[in-house]
């Protein structure tokens, strides 16, 4: 039951797992029941169980983050490919406020009255919805993945696999206990820093622990070279699925994008014949 996966389509195009190839098979019953019921404290958990038996070829654990949003739309797409499966949706653009003839209703000011749409519309999507930015072609793991600061030190990171996403929260969690016990003020300490400290491998070819890195980047790394590193990170590597998924309002035939992922009807939409 199981079937490859179009590889290039991933947002990685598939670059980063030596040639292996992904197989993925459509969800079960029982599996999208339990996937309907999530929430936000079992979500991950829950998801990274399902899709560890719903997908084969390569470790599981070692997909990317990104990768693995692609993968769980895949799957849903193929599970429901009739376009009676609909995800149903409230429309909020602003739209013009009408009196009893029709005419436009006017603030103080002279300006439109607005009010929200408020239509309620059904979805269906396919593969050809999702909007998927890409991995550039000419990305290189041993170059691309490595910074020289200005004084001539050097970090290398990676991408943000599945192994992360499960390990990061407690391991940063830990680390800031740590520091906390070791005396430093809960408000000098940045989670948002210590997740991207996570992702560091090497800090001039050596290893160290999440501290250590997280020292390096705190007190080791001017201002100036962490804004172009962030930068350079978000400029060329910021690559994924767009969670949201665009359509027409039939009834103010504006644009709309709903946030489909993780809701209840993602998993287990409407059938409307």
């Amino acid at each position: 039951n199981y079937y490859p996966i179009d590889m290039k389509e991933l947002p990685s195009a598939g670059r980063y797992y030596n040639g292996q190839q992904i197989y993925i098979r459509n969800f079960k019953v029982i599996e999208i029941k339990k996937l309907a019921a999530i929430n936000a404290e079992t979500a991950e958990d829950v998801i990274n169980k399902i899709l560890s038996d719903v997908v084969k070829g390569v470790e599981y654990d070692s997909i990317l983050s990104n990768d693995k949003i692609a993968i769980m739309f895949y799957i849903r797409v193929n599970t429901f490919p009739d376009p009676n499966y609909k995800i149903k949706y409230t429309c909020n653009n602003p739209i013009d406020v009408k009196d009893e003839n029709g005419d436009v209703v006017k603030d103080e000011n002279g300006d439109n009255k607005v009010k929200p749409c408020a239509h309620d519309g059904d979805l269906h999507f396919t593969a050809n919805d999702l909007d998927i930015t890409k991995l550039g072609k000419d990305f290189e793991p041993s170059t691309d993945l490595s910074f020289t600061l200005s004084t001539g030190e050097k970090i290398n990171w990676r991408f943000a696999t599945i192994a992360d996403e499960k390990n990061m929260e407690q391991d940063v969690k830990n680390a800031v206990v740590t520091l906390k016990t070791g005396g430093v003020p809960e408000d000098d300490i940045d989670s948002d820093l210590m997740e991207y400290s996570y992702l560091i491998n090497t800090i001039n070819g050596v290893e160290l622990s999440l501290l250590e890195k997280y020292a390096f980047i705190t007190e080791g790394v001017m201002p100036g070279d962490y804004i172009k590193l962030t930068s350079a990170m978000v400029e060329r590597f910021d690559f994924g699925v767009d969670t949201n998924i665009k359509t027409v309002c039939a009834e103010c035939s504006k644009d709309v994008k709903v946030a489909v992922l993780f809701s209840e009807q993602f998993f287990f939409p409407s059938y409307i014949a």
